[in-house]
């Protein structure tokens, strides 16, 4: 501890006389340590790549789709016909029910090349 409290006794008089140490300096490594840091220190770290981004992307979207989709689970799971109190066939409903409204939905903004095709024959 007697040489924590030096090391802390002379920052604190270098800092009240505006003397900070240089860059070879340090008053936390031995001179040994910083030397073999200096290659890791050269070289930091790479940022995240595009793979990781993505794949946190990915965590972080099924986290809020579960928080949205948390409401809309409550109501099958509650007044299901077969399957009272379940929670698994309540998602399997909730998600079938969306597929369907999505078929639905690209079925009725589609164009139909029956109709386009049939007017060009005639």
């Amino acid at each position: 501890m007697a040489g924590t409290s030096e090391h802390c006794g002379a920052f604190r008089a270098n800092v009240r006389s505006h003397e900070y140490p240089s860059d070879e300096e340090s008053y936390h490594l031995p001179n040994g340590t910083k030397a073999s840091l200096e290659p890791q220190l050269a070289n930091p770290p790479t940022r995240y790549s595009s793979c990781q981004v993505w794949i946190i992307l990915i965590f972080v979207l099924a986290i809020l789709f579960t928080y949205l989709i948390d409401p809309v689970m409550k109501f099958p799971q509650r007044h299901s016909l077969f399957f009272r109190n379940l929670r698994g066939p309540a998602v399997v409903e909730v998600y079938l029910a969306f597929v369907i409204l999505i078929a639905l939905a690209g079925y009725s903004f589609a164009p139909n090349p029956s109709e386009k095709y049939s007017e060009g024959a005639g």
